[in-house]
């Protein structure tokens, strides 16, 4: 009973500051809004690297190289392409390329064989490829692009029998993105990590004034606090949630995928924060050290999974076949993956399962840390 008594205070003391009601829920869906005035129906700008093992002919005095036509048709495509600057930059090799993708600094790559220009020449099929990141947001605009270029290039060398085709590999779905739809993820993710600044506020608030002391005069035990604390969260977190999932759809965007792998997704990454926040106010005792601790973590969310920027891969070790790096440790890592995976990719529930497992996990151990943290410092004064 003492539970469910708890467990209704912590309801109404969070109606009762309808600030920070109001900020929570509502913070990811004015950014979702604001972006969408922003980004929507603007250019994006992709950097795509060449590889050019053309060999070429030898004609006479010259050598006789239809891989510059190609290039220079896409050169000129890519700065008059307005919905999409695409920005081409010549590598040695595909080694080159590939690390330029994993770093983030491309999206992907224009491979020309070295037999380019002979097949060319001989109508015998030349074939150059595009290979883009999967899962790219942009990556059916580029398609398209590669493709006029091509039709360009085959008039430009042979109006009657196009000699040249395209492959192109990474490329799923049929829809075409705009620049907003790639903050999508990234929007969901932030009402996700806005949890971390609600809890560890109300915690550390009642550890201040004492209620705790009082709480445990009634024999309420920290597990049974912490398991109030994420029950009132959790559903604050999926309010926020479906709000700026209902904002996204207004503006437009068309979700892929299931939409109870999203909400599984979601629901797990709440639980984490929640156990993240409860932590950090353990820990820090205060309002103020929270209120640093938790940018601090709010900002390693942010820089390090990938949701505005691209997450770095420094992988460790593998399990099965999923690398695991360095930030994986990170609930929102997995979060963002998965979320890509299911609105740009339309993955399953089995596409996705190693980041749901992996955020079972991770909610599992972060809950078992909150307990022992509010065990340790701060149910070890004697009463």
């Amino acid at each position: 009973m003492n539970f469910l008594c708890y467990l209704y205070i912590c309801l109404i003391r969070l109606i009762r500051d309808p600030i920070c009601l109001c900020l929570t829920i509502a913070t990811p869906s004015f950014f979702a809004l604001f972006f969408w005035i922003v980004y929507n129906d603007s250019s994006a700008d992709i950097t795509l690297a060449i590889i050019n093992e053309d060999t070429g002919i030898k004609m006479q005095q010259e050598i006789l190289l239809y891989s510059k036509d190609l290039i220079s048709i896409l050169s000129t495509a890519s700065r008059e392409n307005e919905p999409l600057k695409i920005r081409l930059i010549t590598v040695e090799s595909k080694k080159d390329a590939d690390s330029m993708i994993r770093k983030g600094t491309a999206e992907g790559m224009i491979f020309i064989p070295s037999d380019f220009s002979s097949r060319c020449l001989q109508g015998a099929g030349a074939v150059w490829q595009m290979i883009l990141l999967d899962g790219s947001p942009y990556s059916n605009r580029v398609a398209l692009f590669s493709n006029l270029c091509n039709e360009q290039f085959n008039v430009l060398i042979n109006k009657q029998n196009p000699p040249a085709s395209l492959e192109i590999a990474g490329t799923n779905g049929h829809r075409i993105f705009s620049a907003f739809d790639s903050f999508v993820p990234g929007m969901l993710s932030f009402a996700v990590i806005m949890l971390i600044f609600s809890v560890s506020g109300v915690v550390s608030r009642e550890i201040e004034s004492g209620a705790f002391t009082r709480l445990r005069m009634s024999r309420l035990t920290s597990i049974e606090l912490i398991i109030a604390q994420i029950v009132v969260h959790y559903c604050l977190g999926v309010i926020g949630i479906l709000l700026t999932l209902l904002t996204i759809k207004i503006t437009g965007f068309s979700y892929g995928g299931n939409i109870f792998n999203i909400l599984l997704l979601c629901s797990l990454s709440i639980v984490s924060t929640v156990a993240i926040g409860i932590t950090t106010a353990s820990i820090a005792r205060s309002r103020h050290k929270t209120l640093l601790i938790s940018s601090v973590i709010m900002f390693i969310f942010i820089l390090f999974s990938g949701i505005i920027f691209p997450a770095p891969k420094t992988e460790i070790f593998t399990i099965g076949q999923n690398p695991v790096s360095l930030f994986d440790v990170l609930p929102t890592v997995h979060l963002s993956s998965g979320l890509v995976a299911i609105l740009f990719r339309e993955a399953t529930f089995n596409d996705i399962a190693y980041d749901l497992y992996s955020l079972v996990f991770m909610s599992i151990v972060l809950i078992v840390v909150s307990i022992y943290s509010m065990k340790h410092f701060v149910y070890t004064e004697k009463i």
